[in-house]
């Protein structure tokens, strides 16, 4: 035991073997989701631990594994650099400075963030990135679907962020306006919104400041690293049914999603022909997190003859609530059935048929049980998750 502690060589080999068993101990899915940003804290001082042990044992006595940890050594620290660049030129420029923040508090127990970047960028649908938010969780991230983009324009609220009544629900009504608002000017600087549910840690705190704030919101400074793309309308596209699930936040992962499909379906550019919104939500007060976009969605010409969006909400708070504006957009009390929702889009469907969920991990487990049920025994049908997390 005296030598464990007082020679170099085993004492680093101790540090790098303690630190290697602890990591393999507190990393699986349901710790890391659980307590993330403890998580996260321990993991990054583990790794230091490991990687400063092992190079302590190797280096001692040059052993022939010591170019090894040298490479893995050089290739974080070039990745982290590269990282780090990015997320400089993204969030900084010389003409429009540092990026801007605007967090506003949304009924439904959520914060809708928005970064007006400094310079121009293309986000695919379908992309996430990571939020930096220094003066409410200092140097961590947190990973978030990217909900809405546009460039050139400091942006007025889409929805009220001010506490309403739970009986005012969401317009989702067209207002001619908002598509010439919304004009994608390609040399200004890009605006990137995320809606963040106020769970626990960084995102109770965010909601909770926005909360007490004058009109529910306020201003900060911010990063975003990324964006990261995942599946877009370029791969949907190819698909002529697309059905897509959402269960809560997850909703914001489509929205780009559903805007791309029907306008490159307007520019004659894709195969989809008939596309399903799917989203369950607890309240009514959850709409509200979209509807600005969705104001916009409804506006899109091919909308009518391609999109239907069913919203199921689990726990209204009254049945009058739950009202279906049109034929194409119709509202539910209950929970979401998967295998009902795609036997209806089976029944009428085009071509080849996708199916997309983002959102709880029993949610999408129903989902994916439902797409396997009818793999190999009819149409073509594909089934993509779309999750992301460390």
């Amino acid at each position: 035991m005296n030598d464990l502690t007082s020679v170099r060589f085993f004492t680093g080999g101790m540090v790098g073997t303690i630190a290697m068993v602890l990591l393999l101990l507190h990393s699986p899915s349901p710790i890391r989701h659980a307590f993330y940003e403890t998580f996260l804290h321990i993991h990054i001082l583990l790794v230091f631990l490991a990687i400063g042990g092992i190079y302590m044992h190797l280096s001692i006595d040059q052993l022939p594994q010591l170019p090894w940890l040298k490479c893995i050594m050089a290739f974080w620290i070039t990745e982290r650099s590269l990282r780090f660049l990015r997320l400089i030129y993204l969030n900084i420029a010389h003409r429009h400075g540092i990026t801007r923040v605007m967090v506003e508090a949304l009924p439904g127990e959520a914060s809708r963030v928005t970064f007006f970047l400094p310079r121009n960028t293309h986000i695919h649908p379908g992309s996430h990135v990571y939020a930096y938010l220094p003066r409410i969780s200092l140097w961590m991230s947190h990973p978030f679907s990217v909900a809405w983009t546009e460039n050139g324009k400091y942006p007025r609220p889409l929805a009220s962020s001010s506490r309403t009544s739970p009986q005012k629900l969401p317009s989702f009504q067209k207002h001619e306006s908002d598509i010439d608002n919304a004009t994608n000017y390609s040399s200004k600087p890009t605006n990137v919104t995320l809606v963040m549910a106020a769970r626990t840690g960084m995102t109770r705190k965010l909601y909770e400041k926005a909360l007490a704030s004058p009109d529910n919101t306020f201003f900060t400074t911010g990063f975003i690293e990324g964006p990261y793309r995942s599946h877009s309308s370029t791969f949907f596209g190819s698909y002529g049914t697309v059905v897509l699930f959402s269960g809560g936040a997850g909703i914001t992962h489509h929205m780009m999603q559903v805007r791309e499909l029907l306008e490159s379906a307007d520019a004659g550019t894709i195969a989809t022909r008939r596309i399903h919104l799917i989203w369950s939500v607890r309240t009514t007060e959850q709409l509200t997190w979209v509807s600005g976009f969705m104001d916009y969605i409804l506006q899109l010409p091919k909308r009518r003859e391609m999109l239907v969006t069913k919203l199921f909400i689990s726990k209204p708070r009254s049945h009058k609530d739950i009202r279906s504006p049109s034929g194409t957009l119709l509202m539910f009390e209950g929970r979401c059935r998967p295998d009902v929702i795609i036997d209806e889009a089976m029944e009428k469907h085009v071509g080849a048929t996708a199916v997309s969920v983002c959102g709880p991990g029993a949610f999408a487990d129903e989902v994916r049980a439902a797409v396997r049920k009818r793999v190999g025994s009819g149409p073509v049908i594909d089934f993509v998750e779309e999750a992301f997390t460390w």
